[in-house]
């Protein structure tokens, strides 16, 4: 009986700190990244951090080569430092090795980040759904550009993982 009350209230201490994120709309994305961008994920590292900052520092970091730039500056390739789990908040974005992925990103401490936790990386099952990604940020950006208010485009279920799956994340 003691053991079945220790994990009934261990996974209940689990639900109660479990941090739900709202879904975040392709217009949302679109209007607070400062860089949006079909890329390839080359490799993981892990970065290195004291005991002081290990729990809130970034644990890895992200190298991508860009495939397309959707909106932002142009670039060749880029990093993002990244926490690769975190059991104190919502679900970070994941960064999955070779995968392509449409990256939403805004310009953090002279670095890019994804704002958006795990819906800023989005990986389109196939060539389809990118292009259908692709079309709806266009879109969303061009409405944007003249001043159209939010409309209620939200991220459909087939259009990928929102990145915080259990696939290896690191090299």
């Amino acid at each position: 009986m003691g053991r079945l009350l220790f994990v009934t209230s261990w996974w209940a201490a689990g639900i109660a700190l479990a941090y739900p994120i709202p879904p975040q709309t392709i217009w949302s994305l679109s209007a607070r990244s400062e860089l949006i961008v079909v890329g390839r994920i080359r490799k993981n590292a892990i970065e290195p951090t004291t005991p002081r900052t290990a729990r809130f520092a970034p644990s890895h970091r992200a190298h991508i080569d860009v495939v397309e730039v959707l909106s932002g500056p142009p670039l060749v390739d880029f990093s993002v430092p990244y926490l690769a789990s975190s059991s104190n908040g919502p679900a970070p974005a994941r960064f999955i090795e070779g995968e392509t992925a449409l990256l939403f990103l805004s310009r953090y401490q002279d670095e890019w980040a994804v704002p958006a936790l795990s819906y800023g990386a989005r990986y389109p099952p196939d060539a389809v759904s990118l292009a259908e990604l692709r079309s709806l940020v266009g879109l969303a950006l061009i409405e944007q550009r003249a001043g159209a208010k939010e409309p209620s485009l939200a991220w459909p279920k087939h259009f990928g993982r929102a990145g915080n799956d259990s696939r290896k994340t690191t090299g």
